[in-house]
């Protein structure tokens, strides 16, 4: 299910070029409860554990998600505001900070890293840098 979201999720992305299908269209909690029409259009209602009463797998992917819902420009500006809140993390040399950055981009793509505690620490800690 994860690589089906990704091939379909930059697949919407392209088709609903450059601003995405929309928010709670695709990957999210509200696509999942209410049974997004593009997963009907996508065949997922014929898929164990993508059904509109089985939805186990309907929100597995956390960037395939944004990409497809908000489009190629808000990913732009996502990536640039995550980056921009690593560099606040001035205890940090800047190859430390790429690395740090690629890190969070990467474990990205198989969970839901950016909205967890491991993901909002990251936020914090270059907020409280900056006005600190």
């Amino acid at each position: 299910p994860r690589l089906l979201f990704w091939i379909h999720g930059l697949g919407i992305a392209w088709t609903y070029f450059p601003l995405g299908a929309g928010a709670g269209m695709f990957g999210s909690p509200v696509a999942k409860q209410y049974y997004s029409d593009l997963y009907r259009e996508l065949n997922f209602d014929s898929i164990w554990g993508m059904t509109e009463d089985n939805p186990l797998f309907l929100n597995d992917t956390y960037w395939a998600a944004i990409i497809a819902q908000y489009g190629v420009i808000f990913i732009i500006l996502y990536l640039l505001f995550l980056r921009g809140q690593l560099f606040k993390l001035s205890l940090l040399k800047k190859r430390d900070t790429w690395l740090l950055f690629s890190v969070f981009l990467l474990s990205g793509l198989a969970s839901q890293s950016i909205i967890t505690v491991y993901g909002m620490a990251i936020f914090a800690l270059g907020r409280v840098r900056n006005e600190g």
